[in-house]
């Protein structure tokens, strides 16, 4: 137990004893040989944020389809998908899903972002020309 005083008032807490995740386990190295390497457009992503802010059903999974130049939100047991196209070199790459909110406000940071990944199941690595120091991980998300 931890207390702390401030003034006339005294604050308790528990302390928890434990131990957390490696987190540098969970950085892809920068030495892998990626399987999907694609540049993720900053008006895509907010167009997409756009429309699943409107949409009743509350989609967050962007499905992120190199091999149709496409970003949409949906499923396909669902009468209808939200897409967005984009400007991509067609690649013969598997979707991959992500959080659409995380993908539209690193992009209102960062601007246009390059993504690259082993592949669906795995964390990918984003990074931005504009800001070359900063590397931002996000996990992947079942669309």
């Amino acid at each position: 137990l931890i207390s702390v005083q401030i003034g006339e008032r005294t604050l308790f807490s528990k302390v928890i004893d434990s131990t957390y995740p490696d987190y540098a386990r969970v950085i892809p190295s920068s030495e892998r040989a990626d399987k999907i390497d694609l540049v993720v457009p900053r008006t895509a992503a907010k167009r997409l944020k756009l429309m699943a802010e409107s949409d009743k059903h509350g989609s967050r999974a962007c499905c992120i389809s190199p091999a149709k130049g496409t970003m949409s939100i949906g499923t396909s047991d669902r009468d209808a998908t939200l897409s967005v196209t984009y400007a991509a070199a067609l690649k013969d790459e598997p979707d991959i899903g992500f959080n659409i909110k995380y993908l539209a406000e690193a992009t209102d940071i960062l601007g246009d972002l390059r993504l690259r990944t082993l592949g669906p199941g795995d964390p990918a690595t984003l990074t931005s020309e504009a800001y070359t120091n900063l590397l931002m991980v996000l996990m992947p998300m079942r669309t």
